[in-house]
């Protein structure tokens, strides 16, 4: 029994200890000498839809950086999303950037699209756009 006492205590003291320790620990992380620093970041590359071929059943994406290039397969069973809705592969249109892809032995099972706007609310000329 004694045993069991020791061991809620001990849970006890670390379960309080922790949050404390978290805080300070973020602290670290985000203080450079006192002065708060914006962490440097890659942009992320990501897929867009570079062609597509309606009678070969293709789809062609090329990644953001324009390093790689990947051919799939489109089955009857592929699911493809626009917007978030459900769409059809006569839809697609090149310059789509791909949110979401589930590839299965070369042919995607799911591909979930959005359209890229020419300009942003601003009106100005949007860097997501690859044209």
């Amino acid at each position: 029994m004694k045993n069991v006492y020791r061991l809620l205590l001990v849970l006890g003291l670390v379960c309080s200890l922790a949050p404390n320790a978290l805080a300070k620990r973020v602290k670290i992380i985000g203080t450079d000498n006192g002065n708060t620093t914006a962490p440097t970041s890659k942009p992320t590359p990501y897929w867009t839809v570079d062609a597509i071929d309606l009678e070969g059943k293709t789809v062609t994406l090329t990644k953001s950086d324009g390093k790689e290039t990947q051919k799939y397969k489109v089955s009857a069973f592929t699911k493809i999303t626009i917007n978030g809705q459900p769409d059809k592969i006569e839809n697609v249109a090149a310059g789509m950037k791909a949110e979401n892809m589930m590839v299965s032995a070369g042919t995607l099972s799911a591909l979930s699209l959005v359209k890229v706007k020419d300009t942003d609310s601003d009106g100005k000329k949007n860097k997501n756009k690859n044209n």
